[in-house]
């Protein structure tokens, strides 16, 4: 997927050295700063889970005799931030083609139970139980771009495209230090990628005949992890600026 990147980015350059004739075709690039926030309902699903099963395990023990305690620490981070960039040509007034490569950047499901104490059955625990899973995500994305003139300068924008996205993940569940079972581990790590579609809004003000500011929303709905980490999505919230030629 880098070498997406770095292809729309020699794409750019090459509209910068033929900026005249790109002139009258409406050729324009643009670069950006984007905030994440990337969601799985089932990533933070298993992650409470786990915690809660090993708050009853605790419970169990000091029910059944124990004196057992359980400190319970929740490290889920779904927001990070990225770049992107690219190219794209404004066919209309009111309609433009984009192609862009953004970064999606990396959301973090944790969770862990540190478990002290004495167990009626396994003795001494002094341990851990806990839950760790993410995923990291780029895209490129091919999209139209409606517009709509409010000003001479300033004009709403509605999105609408396909992205294929590339996911790393991992996922991985156990105990550690001397608990029950110390050592169990289950979970692995992978790579996915598709196709998905996106929409959004935006807004953008025109300064000068070459240069605009904008500021845009835009899901990226439905990336696929092969059934690993299901219900994932992405919105990006994006500040830019857009050069024409």
């Amino acid at each position: 997927m880098k070498k997406v990147a770095i292809a729309i980015a020699l794409a750019i350059a090459t509209a910068a050295s033929v900026s005249t004739a790109a002139q009258a075709q409406g050729v324009y690039v643009f670069g950006e700063y984007n905030h994440s926030q990337l969601e799985s309902s089932e990533g933070e699903a298993i992650a409470d889970s786990v915690a809660n099963e090993l708050d009853g395990w605790v419970q169990e023990g000091n029910d059944l005799g124990g004196d057992l305690t359980g400190t319970r620490n929740d490290s889920s981070d779904d927001s990070d931030s990225g770049f992107g960039i690219g190219i794209g040509f404004r066919f209309h007034e009111n309609f433009a083609a984009e192609l862009a490569y953004k970064d999606l950047g990396e959301a973090t499901y944790g969770s862990e139970v540190a478990i002290a104490g004495t167990d009626p059955i396994g003795g001494n625990v002094d341990g851990s139980g806990y839950f760790d899973g993410g995923y990291e995500s780029d895209a490129v994305i091919l999209r139209g771009v409606g517009i709509l003139p409010i000003t001479e300068s300033f004009s709403l924008e509605a999105l609408l495209g396909v992205a294929y996205v590339d996911t790393d993940y991992h996922a991985e569940e156990g105990l550690r230090g001397e608990v029950p079972r110390s050592g169990t581990r289950i979970g692995g790590s992978d790579s996915d990628s598709d196709f998905t579609a996106t929409y959004g809004l935006g807004a953008s003000f025109q300064f000068t005949d070459t240069v605009a500011a904008y500021g845009r929303w835009e899901r990226i709905h439905d990336i696929d992890t092969a059934d690993y980490l299901d219900d994932m999505e992405a919105d990006t919230f994006a500040a830019g600026l857009r050069y024409s030629f």
